[in-house]
């Protein structure tokens, strides 16, 4: 996800999954998807701390920003602590991310909290914010609310491309056909659990150029799976 405001843009219409399919996907991946474990993923973090990691994790891999974020979670407990801290030391913190840009955006994002007087649930606010584009906002809606919304980044766009059969039409995140099919997948099962595995599948098994379909748990029922043996099939068939 850019760092950017992002906004939706049109897309060709999408044909939807039956619920159905969409519950037989939920059920396979629960059975046999990979599971990461990150220090934001625990159940009792603060709202607040959610909102700073899903801004520094943003196209930032997720293994880089677990070995800094109890630290950046210690020094700043609240908004008000963070948002009176000089952007000079927020960016000696974020530092060996890469992401010292991102220094201004935690400090703009922890004003705007104290502003508002709480991190809020409410999309169009969350938008307001420097550095929360369409996927940080739906994050923090999820992760931080429990909201039943499905956060569409790269990662879970192109998984949900591939299971599906769909073309690229510019950024999965924002795509707004895409994002519609992606909330169906959280209207079956516990949607944290859902977007994790779809996170962490995308991040070990379904990769950008080299995905793993033959120990990918989804494999039987993707269609980019069934293309890629229907290839070798037919490849196999022909000889040399």
């Amino acid at each position: 996800m850019s760092d950017r405001k992002q906004s939706f843009r049109s897309a060709p219409p999408l044909i939807q999954p039956s619920m159905r399919r969409v519950k037989a996907i939920n059920n396979a991946l629960l059975l046999g998807g990979p599971l990461r474990s990150f220090p934001w993923r625990s159940r009792a973090i603060d709202p607040f701390h959610i909102l700073i990691a899903e801004v520094l994790l943003a196209r930032t891999r997720a293994e880089a920003v677990a070995e800094i974020i109890e630290e950046i979670w210690k020094r700043f407990p609240t908004a008000s602590s963070l948002a009176s801290t000089p952007t000079k030391e927020i960016r000696r913190m974020v530092a060996s991310l890469g992401l010292t840009k991102r220094a201004h955006m935690l400090r703009s994002c922890s004003e705007s909290v104290v502003t508002i007087g709480c991190v809020p649930n409410d999309r169009v606010a969350l938008l307001r914010m420097l550095g929360v584009g369409e996927y940080v906002a739906d994050a923090v809606r999820l992760f931080a609310f429990g909201e039943t919304v499905m956060p569409v980044d790269s990662v879970i766009g192109r998984v949900l491309r591939r299971l599906l059969g769909y073309q690229n039409h510019g950024p999965a995140y924002a795509d707004r056909a895409l994002w519609r099919v992606a909330q169906l997948f959280a209207r079956t099962h516990d949607p944290k659990l859902i977007a994790t595995k779809l996170l962490d599948l995308g991040a070990l098994i379904c990769l950008p150029l080299k995905p793993c379909c033959h120990v990918c748990p989804l494999s039987k029922t993707c269609a980019y799976a069934r293309s890629v043996k229907l290839t070798m099939q037919n490849a196999v068939s022909t000889g040399p």
